[in-house]
């Protein structure tokens, strides 16, 4: 498929098609193919997911538990050629590097092997205490990477990715694999505990791409980097649960927003952000949509309480050139990067915006 010119919008194309002509997909969501065809671009390979479907009634009603992170996405396993290594981002999958895993198909068909890594099993994700749970993930990722003989490894990491990214080269380096490289993309830790999911919500929304003020959300991002900025002068490192919704009257403007928002069931807020989602980005139905939402709350809320070590290789930073969504700025990103990093850094100034 992606060897014949595809790509995500012509995916969502298809799944339409397949909704209207072929029974068993009736119910598909257009993200649920799209992760298939990352996996098995194939007529034969889709033919094959829809076959199970088709047999799904008559499946046991309980499942088994996904358990291997790595999903193979291109290439082959060479001995002379190091794996290449994606790893997940916030919302919990590789989705993120679509277009960039059809980029690579299209341009280096004959490129060694490259892998994804993902939360298996999301429901157990969700359930673990997110305290901790970056370095236990990023164990789990090592052991899985090189559980099948693998040594050598180019990781990358894009957004919250990029930390995850770290731990995992660390613990790759730690058990005796070679990390020839570390690239980390457009990514940075906010200083500080995040436990408001409001302000997770509002993150969520522009990292989906939609405007915020679509929701209910102040249509400043400045405005509410300040209000954070006035929680966090009054509770040091720490942004709690409806602390902006709490604010004085000096930030009325973001507090009254968070407080409408509150008001309003997590239901609808999340049937709105189905709604205000760029076509560019897809369709989304409510159950996936808040599936991708508890990964990235969850996600958000395990890097905020993950205090990195200085990590001993040297790492290369594509620092996009465009605006910083909050919390971030280019100064502090570039500063984290910096301090985290004991050998080389190479910064890389990219053309775009952190999404783009």
């Amino acid at each position: 498929f992606f060897d014949l010119g595809g790509d995500s919008l012509l995916v969502a194309r298809m799944v339409g098609r397949l909704r209207e002509r072929v029974a068993q997909a009736a119910d598909l969501e257009w993200e649920v193919v799209l992760r298939h065809m990352l996996r098995r671009p194939t007529v034969a390979g889709l033919a094959g997911f829809l076959r199970g479907l088709a047999g799904a009634e008559d499946a046991p009603a309980t499942t088994a538990v996904r358990t291997d992170p790595v999903i193979h996405l291109h290439g082959a396993r060479s001995q002379d050629e190091p794996t290449t290594v994606l790893v997940h981002a916030g919302t919990a999958t590789i989705m993120p590097y679509r277009a960039l895993i059809t980029e690579i198909r299209r341009r280096s068909p004959g490129l060694a092997e490259v892998v994804g890594v993902e939360v298996p099993d999301l429901s157990g994700f969700l359930a673990a205490e997110p305290d901790g749970l970056i370095e236990r993930m990023a164990a789990d990722y090592a052991r899985a990477l090189t559980a099948d003989g693998r040594g050598r490894f180019h990781v990358v990491g894009y957004c919250l990715g990029g930390l995850i990214a770290t731990e995992v080269a660390r613990n790759l380096a730690e058990s005796g694999a070679e990390v020839e490289s570390l690239t980390v993309i457009s990514s940075h830790s906010p200083r500080f505990r995040l436990d408001d999911e409001l302000l997770a919500e509002y993150s969520f929304a522009v990292m989906m791409g939609i405007d915020p003020a679509e929701l209910g959300f102040p249509d400043d991002q400045y405005r509410v980097a300040a209000a954070a900025d006035a929680v966090l002068a009054a509770s040091p490192g720490v942004l709690p649960d409806g602390g902006l919704a709490a604010l004085p009257d000096e930030f009325e403007d973001v507090a009254g927003c968070f407080r409408r928002l509150a008001d309003v069931p997590r239901a609808t807020r999340i049937a709105r952000m189905c709604e205000a989602v760029p076509a560019s980005a897809g369709t989304y139905e409510p159950d996936h949509m808040t599936r991708l939402f508890l990964a990235f709350r969850q996600s958000v809320f395990a890097i905020t309480r993950y205090d990195a070590e200085p990590y001993a290789g040297d790492i290369t930073f594509l620092r996009h050139d465009g605006a910083y969504p909050f919390p971030g700025s280019k100064d502090a990103v570039t500063a984290y990067w910096e301090e985290l990093t004991l050998g080389d850094l190479d910064i890389v100034d990219i053309g775009g915006d952190h999404y783009s």
